[in-house]
């Protein structure tokens, strides 16, 4: 499927974040849309798929998520890290188990980041830092739809 019409791959960090679930939630609304224009939707992450299950019923979306096992493929795309010691502490106290979360003892996770692939080659990219930045979907609609 992803070498033969184009799509939209974002990697998120999982359901316990509400940028990635804002983010989510703003494709849910524009799939029709990407679907009209032949793309198809990809989120992935490296949650258990229990809380992909989660997620999808909980936010209703309308596309594909995935699993990406120990961020296999977030490491292929250049966009996995180690979460410092530091942020994993301040993740303890705000209950965001990732080893729990993930099913899996690392504490490795994807930079939110968009690829756009068309017949299978990367046409654009953009891999966010600051977790809290986000690719506009309308834009990114509008940039793929000419």
């Amino acid at each position: 499927m992803l070498k033969t019409s184009p799509a939209v791959i974002v990697f998120f960090r999982g359901r316990w974040c509400p940028f990635c679930v804002a983010q989510l939630e703003a494709l849910r609304e524009l799939q029709p849309k990407f679907a009209q224009a032949g793309i198809s939707l990809w989120a992935v992450s490296p949650q258990t798929l229990r809380q992909i299950d989660f997620m999808r019923e909980q936010h209703g979306l309308n596309f594909s998520l995935v699993r990406d096992e120990r961020n296999r493929a977030a490491q292929a795309f250049g966009v996995a890290y180690e979460v410092p010691a530091e942020q994993q502490e301040l993740y303890r106290t705000s209950f965001v188990n990732l080893p729990f979360i993930n099913g899996e003892d690392s504490w490795s996770l994807p930079m939110p980041s968009t690829f756009v692939l068309d017949h299978g080659v990367i046409q654009h990219a953009s891999v966010h830092a600051n977790f809290t930045e986000r690719n506009d979907p309308e834009l990114l609609l509008r940039t793929l739809a000419k």
